[in-house]
Protein backbone atom coordinates (compact mmCIF):
# COMPACT_ATOMS: atom_id res chain seq x y z
CA UNK A 1 0.00 0.00 0.00
CA UNK A 2 2.43 2.76 1.33
CA UNK A 3 4.34 2.07 -2.24
CA UNK A 4 1.40 3.25 -4.60
CA UNK A 5 0.53 5.72 -1.89
CA UNK A 6 4.09 7.22 -2.68
CA UNK A 7 3.71 7.05 -6.41
CA UNK A 8 0.60 8.96 -6.36
CA UNK A 9 -1.53 6.11 -6.66
CA UNK A 10 -3.89 6.77 -3.51
CA UNK A 11 -6.75 4.44 -4.82
CA UNK A 12 -4.68 1.82 -5.33
CA UNK A 13 -2.92 2.21 -1.83
CA UNK A 14 -6.42 2.30 -0.05
CA UNK A 15 -7.07 -1.19 -1.87
CA UNK A 16 -4.06 -2.97 -0.56
CA UNK A 17 -4.86 -1.53 2.69
CA UNK A 18 -8.30 -2.68 2.67
CA UNK A 19 -7.36 -5.98 1.34
CA UNK A 20 -4.15 -6.45 3.70
CA UNK A 21 -6.99 -5.43 6.51
CA UNK A 22 -9.65 -7.92 5.64
CA UNK A 23 -7.23 -10.79 5.41
CA UNK A 24 -4.23 -10.53 7.79
CA UNK A 25 -4.27 -7.81 10.59
CA UNK A 26 -7.71 -6.81 10.78
CA UNK A 27 -8.20 -10.28 12.81
CA UNK A 28 -5.58 -9.83 14.21
CA UNK A 29 -6.28 -6.68 15.83
CA UNK A 30 -9.97 -7.18 16.64
CA UNK A 31 -8.78 -10.69 18.46
CA UNK A 32 -6.58 -8.67 20.37
CA UNK A 33 -8.89 -6.07 21.16
CA UNK A 34 -11.75 -9.10 22.05
CA UNK A 35 -8.88 -10.81 24.30
CA UNK A 36 -7.88 -7.27 26.49
CA UNK A 37 -11.56 -7.18 26.91
CA UNK A 38 -12.60 -10.24 28.12
CA UNK A 39 -9.28 -10.05 31.07
CA UNK A 40 -10.34 -6.40 31.94
CA UNK A 41 -14.06 -7.51 31.94
CA UNK A 42 -13.10 -10.11 34.40
CA UNK A 43 -10.89 -8.72 36.75
CA UNK A 44 -12.67 -5.19 37.26
CA UNK A 45 -15.84 -7.46 37.41
CA UNK A 46 -15.07 -9.97 39.44
CA UNK A 47 -12.42 -8.65 42.02
CA UNK A 48 -14.02 -4.59 42.89
CA UNK A 49 -11.42 -2.92 45.28
CA UNK A 50 -13.54 -2.32 48.59
CA UNK A 51 -12.09 0.93 48.92
CA UNK A 52 -14.10 1.99 45.63
CA UNK A 53 -17.45 0.97 47.04
CA UNK A 54 -19.51 3.90 46.74
CA UNK A 55 -16.80 6.14 44.84
CA UNK A 56 -19.26 8.27 43.07
CA UNK A 57 -17.79 9.54 39.69
CA UNK A 58 -20.03 12.81 39.90
CA UNK A 59 -18.11 14.04 42.68
CA UNK A 60 -16.53 17.25 42.36
CA UNK A 61 -12.87 16.01 41.91
CA UNK A 62 -10.72 17.22 38.92
CA UNK A 63 -9.48 15.64 35.73
CA UNK A 64 -5.88 14.62 36.85
CA UNK A 65 -6.97 13.28 40.52
CA UNK A 66 -9.78 11.17 38.20
CA UNK A 67 -6.49 9.97 35.83
CA UNK A 68 -4.56 9.19 38.81
CA UNK A 69 -6.81 7.34 40.71
CA UNK A 70 -8.08 5.49 37.09
CA UNK A 71 -4.10 4.35 36.63
CA UNK A 72 -3.67 3.13 40.43
CA UNK A 73 -6.99 1.21 40.29
CA UNK A 74 -5.70 -0.55 36.90
CA UNK A 75 -2.12 -0.94 38.25
CA UNK A 76 -3.77 -2.48 41.68
CA UNK A 77 -6.07 -4.93 40.02
CA UNK A 78 -4.70 -5.66 36.62
CA UNK A 79 -0.56 -4.82 37.08
CA UNK A 80 -0.07 -6.46 40.29
CA UNK A 81 -2.02 -10.05 39.35
CA UNK A 82 0.06 -10.00 36.36
CA UNK A 83 3.16 -9.21 38.08
CA UNK A 84 3.63 -5.56 36.19
CA UNK A 85 5.70 -3.77 38.61
CA UNK A 86 4.81 0.23 39.13
CA UNK A 87 7.40 2.68 37.36
CA UNK A 88 9.33 4.81 39.29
Amino acid sequence: GMAHYRAGRTSEALWWWQFSYFSNWGTTASATLRALHSVLAHVRLNQPLEELDGLDTDQSMGDETLEFEAGRVMAEEIGEPLGVRPAK
